[in-house]
């Protein structure tokens, strides 16, 4: 597998880590001099990938980095905290030869990166098929799943695809993760992670922070550092299921204060990175000073370095937008020829989700508690906000 993915964008290229699942943006004098660090190294191989910039927008990327797609929303678990209630399949979801031409559409596209997930991805018969051809077609590919399973094949499956990463879900203690996911999931997905690890499987666990969650913080960093590369805290959203525990929900000062309180924890798992405070969503947006370097919209994550794709082909600009904004609703990938490149460039949906969003960074970049007890704009819940009767977004201090 080669590590490095290099794509043409307009001011240079988008350098992509398969190990890390990050990206950096690099100029063109980079790449002719052969200056390209990521991650605080140096890198001296990678596969270019090389596109026609003359039809594009000098103000976009080329592509999105990555594309999240559910695969199914069919699950054998009810996890309290589901943004998407996932249960039952849905009535339309696409058939394995349609999921095979949308995975190398997505390819052709020179889309970099795909997450699978669900519902619970395994719980599709044709699931090993469709990441090993992923894998195939050079595509970086990890998945998000339970690690709860009623065959110890699929264990041995997901050792075996050479994947990028798994992620397992974590939420708590033994007692309160199997409140949110179902009695005995704790140990179950806990004896899941063991074996991956021993079978060398890059390993990510993701915690749904409540205010549970926040509470067992310790326990849930002692149960899991001997097996993962990373761990991410994010706070939950309000749609499906998790709606029925929004007295879960934490409060900006409590989110204020879990910050503060996990950076002391970060020095006793040094082997361990440990995002949190939005890192992800920084990491992937298109900050004002990279607007400025790169001449890129402001904006992100959401529609300006990736998209999401539901079991049915449905492209939305996040993944939770199909649940509390409707409006935007960009297509399906299907009726585009599985191709989402038109939809990027040209849809009038995601040019308006592009227009919210700038709003919402500029009203959040002149906000005195930016970059000191908050992160910055999080659209998806601003999104809420507008949407909801109370008009309120418990993680913003206005």
């Amino acid at each position: 597998m080669i590590r490095y993915l290099l794509r043409d964008e307009h001011f240079g290229g988008t350098l992509f880590d398969r190990k890390r699942l990050n990206h950096t943006f690099v100029s063109e004098e980079d790449i002719i001099s052969q200056r390209l660090t990521i991650n605080d190294e140096k890198v001296e191989q990678f596969k270019h990938i090389s596109v026609s910039l003359k039809e594009t927008s000098t103000h976009l990327l080329y592509a999105p980095i990555r594309l999240y797609f559910e695969l199914t929303r069919a699950c054998n678990l009810r996890c309290k905290t589901c943004f998407n209630s996932s249960a039952k399949p849905l009535s339309d979801e696409m058939s394995t030869a349609d999921v095979m031409r949308t995975i190398e559409g997505i390819a052709s596209d020179s889309v970099l990166d795909i997450r699978f997930s669900g519902g619970e991805l395994t719980q599709r018969v044709d699931w090993t098929s469709i990441l090993a051809r992923s894998l195939e077609l050079g595509l970086g590919t990890s998945v998000n799943t339970s690690g709860v399973y009623e065959s110890q094949k699929t264990i041995y499956d997901l050792t075996s695809l050479g994947l990028d990463q798994v992620t397992i879900s974590i939420d708590g203690s033994r007692e309160f993760h199997d409140y949110i996911r179902g009695k005995g999931t704790f140990n179950r997905a806990l004896d899941t992670l063991a074996q991956l690890h021993s079978a060398n499987v890059p390993l990510r666990v993701d915690t749904v922070l409540t205010k549970g969650s926040a509470t067992d913080m310790p326990k849930i960093l002692d149960a899991v550092a001997p097996f993962i590369e990373e761990i991410n805290f994010f706070y939950m959203r309000f749609s499906g299921r998790a709606l029925g525990i929004k007295s879960q929900a934490m409060s900006y000062e409590e989110l204020h204060l879990f910050d503060q309180t996990l950076e002391r924890y970060k020095t006793q798992y040094p082997a361990v990175r440990i995002l949190h405070g939005s890192r992800v969503m920084l990491d992937n947006s298109i900050a004002p000073e990279i607007s400025t370097k790169r001449k890129l919209r402001m904006g992100g994550p959401d529609g300006f370095t990736r998209l999401n794709l539901l079991p049915n082909g449905d492209v939305w600009p996040g993944g939770y937008a199909p649940h509390i904004a409707p409006e935007f609703f960009l297509g399906n990938i299907k009726k585009e020829n599985y191709t989402i490149l038109p939809l990027w460039r040209d849809n009038p949906q995601l040019e308006q989700f592009r227009k919210y969003s700038l709003i919402i960074q500029e009203k959040c970049s002149s906000c005195p508690e930016k970059s000191i007890r908050c992160p910055g704009a999080s659209v998806e819940m601003e999104l809420y906000r507008d949407h909801s009767e109370d008009k309120h977004n418990p993680y913003c201090i206005y």
